[in-house]
């Protein structure tokens, strides 16, 4: 669990990344996918963020943007005290140590040529944290780290089931002994049964280590069980923030709640009420003028198709570090 510090590592202010699309023979005007069009956030030492929210709503490439892996269209980026928002992708070999990303799929992200020792052993080499002499030594020490026999650093990738291959992606995102991991869906390609092993893993690395995460994720359940603090992302922004406890039990913002409707309980003799949201998910292309939930919201009023709501405090006795972006946020829990 993460402790308080005055200073975040990660603070993330109206982070914007817009992808131009080709015009057409008789387009006038620039078209742009508003991906991320307004994220902020912090993450504090030792602290792990979930960020949720369903496929396409620009998490992921809200992540690769934090990372310095895209380049961000506009927005504030600080990592440990200093600003990388004016660096280009490629003008920031110092945050590359700092910074890791285990992918979501264990099978393509793995260089189907290279050994494990070459895998995880190649960016110590290149950062300076081991010899040519002594790398194997190292990886072995990293693949024990993960549950991974030693001997595994000299096998290929296509030797390994998915749930190892998972491990050896997180062996190579602690190589260079990073402050922070980002974790793109990096259970979602596992069985369940694997995926129980992998978070406990990761959960029991950043104990050990004093790691901050954010794990990016559509399962709630994952997100629930690892993290500290939730991030809500529907179509490029953040519309609610809080801790586990508060998303979970008092949801504000009606799409949060949605999401929680859908979420399966382990208990036959409960039910709870599916709320189902009608029409479809809007373009990020075009998207609405005000609340970009306003379309498929039964709350929304005149307001919330003319103006987008600030991220607004507690309200109705709600504790503090709770925000909601809603015009109308509900205050009964669930």
């Amino acid at each position: 669990m993460a402790t308080k510090h005055q200073n975040p590592l990660l603070e993330v202010e109206d982070l914007k990344v817009h992808f131009p699309l080709p015009g057409g023979l008789f387009s006038r005007k620039p078209q742009f996918v508003y991906a991320v069009d307004g994220v902020s956030l912090s993450l504090q030492k030792g602290e792990t963020l979930g960020i949720v929210g369903e496929s396409g709503c620009g998490k992921t490439t809200a992540g690769l943007a934090m990372l310095k892996l895209i380049d961000a269209t506009a927005g504030r980026i600080r990592f440990n005290g200093r600003d990388y928002s004016d660096n280009k992708t490629a003008g920031c070999p110092d945050l590359r140590k700092e910074m890791q990303l285990i992918f979501q799929d264990p099978y393509s992200s793995l260089n189907p040529r290279m050994s494990i020792n070459r895998i995880i052993g190649d960016p110590m080499e290149i950062h300076g944290l081991c010899t040519k002499k002594n790398k194997s030594e190292k990886v072995a020490a990293l693949l024990e780290k993960v549950g991974l026999p030693p001997e595994y650093g000299n096998r290929f990738p296509h030797e390994f089931s998915g749930g190892q291959r998972q491990r050896i992606g997180i062996a190579r995102a602690l190589a260079l002994d990073p402050m922070l991991i980002i974790g793109d869906e990096p259970v979602s390609a596992l069985d369940v049964s694997i995926q129980a092993q992998t978070i406990n893993l990761l959960m029991d690395l950043q104990e050990e280590l004093g790691l901050s995460m954010i794990i990016i994720s559509h399962d709630l359940a994952v997100v629930e069980h690892i993290c500290d603090r939730i991030a809500v992302m529907y179509l490029g922004k953040i519309v609610e923030t809080g801790t586990c406890e508060q998303i979970y039990t008092r949801p504000r913002h009606p799409y949060t709640r949605a999401l929680l409707s859908a979420v399966p309980i382990p208990d036959p003799g409960k039910q709870q009420e599916r709320i189902l949201l009608g029409g479809d998910v809007p373009s990020p292309i075009n998207p609405p003028r005000g609340c970009h939930f306003s379309p498929r919201c039964s709350y929304a009023t005149d307001k919330c198709y003319e103006t987008y709501p600030p991220a607004a405090g507690p309200v109705h006795g709600q504790e503090q570090g709770h925000q909601v972006s809603c015009h109308h946020p509900l205050a009964d829990p669930i």
